[in-house]
């Protein structure tokens, strides 16, 4: 909620503080790429998280199932042959501890088949909320980055300058957050 607010304050500094020395090596890089602050502050918050997660979160995947993770293999499987098969098969001491099945059970297992892309979108109803779900996030997206837009352009939006356009979207967040959780 305070992003906007924050980022606000930190887009374009040499022309919202021009009183301020940003030494030699910050004013160049701050001429060519006024927004480089908040995109560094947004980066670093990322990098950040994925410590902390990286480093304090425990595991909970079992020893047996983990896989190494290999990028080639993300980018360049088929849906088909991901690792849901994988992840849904069991190791030999699995086998051996868990009891017998009948063979009706097994023969269900053996004749499912893994779930693909393909078959998620021959199913109509699994279809139809994917493409509403879709055009929904087009439109939000496409609104939010077109609104600071339209706030900041002078020839034919508002003219607003960036630390109240930023200050106008932390203050319609607590908004939504307010009618969100003490409204409804």
């Amino acid at each position: 909620l305070i992003n906007p607010a924050v980022s606000g304050y930190l887009s374009d500094p040499l022309k919202q503080y021009p009183d301020f020395d940003f030494g030699l090596l910050w004013e160049p890089l701050l001429r060519r790429f006024p927004f480089v602050l908040p995109n560094l502050l947004a980066c670093f918050w990322c990098f950040l998280g994925y410590m902390l997660v990286r480093y304090n979160v425990p595991e909970t995947l079992p020893e047996a199932k983990r896989q190494d993770f290999v990028i080639s293999q993300a980018i360049f499987s088929s849906p088909s042959t991901t690792t849901l098969t994988s992840l849904n098969s069991k190791t030999d001491e699995e086998e051996q501890q868990s009891p017998s099945k009948s063979t009706n059970e097994q023969a269900q297992e053996e004749g499912e088949q893994p779930a693909t892309i393909r078959s998620l979108w021959s199913r109509p109803s699994t279809r139809q909320h994917l493409l509403a779900y879709w055009v929904y996030s087009f439109l939000v997206i496409t609104i939010d980055e077109v609104f600071p837009l339209y706030c900041i352009s002078k020839d034919s939006g508002l003219g607003i300058q960036e630390h109240r356009i930023g200050n106008l979207l932390s203050t319609t967040g607590l908004c939504y957050v307010f009618i969100q959780y003490f409204l409804l």
